[in-house]
């Protein structure tokens, strides 16, 4: 009976082993599941973080294309005001066109009064002529030898007929 006992005993360790080897194999299952969710884990973080990369870019790209309206309104902006510098611009040389005309225009009237210079010299001049022929004529009015004809030939010139009252 000691023999039995003996292989009940040799049988109860043997069937401990091999429950601590499967034991053992369980841990080690264990050991390997938890590795795989790990890296499921790790995977599971890679793809979170994949995603907040691509959320970020969702939010990075939303914020460009909500600064394309100000972009486009700074562009507007800036070129109103060169079209208002631009009009500064022309006001500027048309005064300065205005300002250039008024200097002409001066400098032009020393040679105007040149101008009516020679002109009233030229009036004075031929006033001179009319009066020398005036005398001339005179002269040989005073040359003849009757008064009637002397009366006349002074008349006619300033516009009288010699029987005509002036």
């Amino acid at each position: 009976m000691l023999a039995l006992v003996d292989a009940l005993v040799a049988w109860v360790v043997a069937v401990l082993a091999e429950f601590d080897a499967l034991v053992a194999d369980v841990d080690a299952l264990d050991a390997d599941v938890l590795a795989a969710d790990a890296e499921l884990l790790a995977l599971l973080a890679d793809v979170l973080a994949a995603l907040a990369l691509l959320l970020a870019l969702d939010a990075l790209a939303a914020a460009a294309v909500a600064l394309v309206p100000a972009l486009v309104a700074c562009v507007l902006a800036v070129d109103a005001e060169l079209e208002a510098a631009l009009a500064e611009l022309d006001a500027l040389l048309a005064e300065v066109e205005a300002l250039l005309a008024w200097v002409l225009a001066v400098l032009a009237e020393p040679d105007a009064a040149v101008a009516d210079e020679e002109a009233a010299d030229a009036l004075v001049e031929a006033a001179d002529a009319d009066a020398a022929a005036l005398v001339a004529l005179v002269a040989a009015a005073a040359a003849s030898t009757s008064s009637v004809h002397l009366a006349a030939s002074a008349l006619v010139p300033m516009g009288c007929e010699p029987l005509d009252v002036c």
